[in-house]
């Protein structure tokens, strides 16, 4: 759905999935989306397309309201590099979170990594062809140690995400520390 009908949507009270293709949005747009999000119906929200400030600052303050939240998707460019909206999605209850084709700079990716260990119930995290903008070693440990924390994962997807081999280490550990782990997929890395 095209960004241009979120108003009409605030209309509605029973939405549980909403996936939408964004762009930059006018305020009017940015109050319907806060109504629908409050509303605490939603159980999927997908987002495409470039998450401008508008969306981001929207996203990032109603988190807390978001309580039946259970699936979360950014994909191609969505929010790679707000650290406050990676921060504030640690409120949220999350089974399964998808990040798809972002580049993070280090500070989301240790807003991200806080929140995904505190998703104590994640049984499914996707994170395909995301990359940090850095190469830091300390980044990605940060997102190891995170994703470690997660003891429901059952499935996880990391394929070109820029791993290699000095992480392999701090990525096994990672791997035997998820006891419930029964997909796995690191495909064309750097290993």
């Amino acid at each position: 759905m095209n960004h241009r009908f979120i108003p009409f949507l605030n209309e509605t009270n029973n939405i549980r999935l909403l996936s939408i293709r964004l762009g930059e949005i006018t305020s009017e747009e940015k109050r319907a989306l806060a109504s629908v999000l409050r509303k605490n119906t939603l159980k999927t929200l997908s987002l495409d397309g470039t998450i401008d400030c508008n969306v981001s600052a929207c996203l990032a303050e109603n988190t807390q309201h978001m309580t039946s939240l259970r699936q979360l998707r950014f994909f191609e460019g969505c929010a790679g590099n707000d650290p406050r909206l990676f921060s504030a999605l640690h409120h949220l209850n999350l089974q399964h979170f998808t990040l798809e084709a972002v580049i993070l700079s280090d500070d989301a990716c240790a807003a991200l990594s806080y929140s995904i260990a505190n998703w104590n119930n994640l049984t499914e995290l996707d994170m395909e062809r995301c990359s940090l903008r850095s190469t830091s070693l300390a980044s990605h440990r940060k997102l190891f140690a995170a994703i470690a924390e997660c003891g429901q994962l059952e499935r996880l997807w990391l394929p070109r995400t820029g791993m290699t081999d000095a992480m392999v280490r701090d990525a096994s550990v990672m791997i035997r520390s998820l006891p419930q782990l029964e997909q796995l997929h690191l495909n064309d890395n750097q290993l």
